[in-house]
């Protein structure tokens, strides 16, 4: 995989909150930045599906038979709905 560098500046106290967690965690910088960039950009897209899913649900709900359906399933079953 290929590098590339990023100069950046932060704030003295968010610096020192990252030093102290990046020491603990005994990583060095670049790799505690790269995680850091990539832990945030993974919940972001999390979100961004989870916002889809409701956005779906919201404009296309199931019909009274697709809810019959799985309620009929689930008592055939023998599940409570939505375990």
């Amino acid at each position: 995989m290929t590098a590339r560098k990023l100069a950046i500046s932060l704030p003295e106290e968010l610096f020192e909150r990252l030093e102290q967690d990046r020491l603990e965690q005994r990583m060095n910088r670049s790799e505690y930045v790269a995680n850091a960039v990539a832990d945030h950009l993974h919940r972001k897209r999390e979100q961004e599906l989870e916002e889809q899913y409701v956005r779906g649900y919201t404009e296309h709900p199931e019909t009274e038979e697709e809810l019959a359906e799985i309620m009929a399933w689930a008592s055939l079953l023998e599940l409570e709905p939505w375990e």
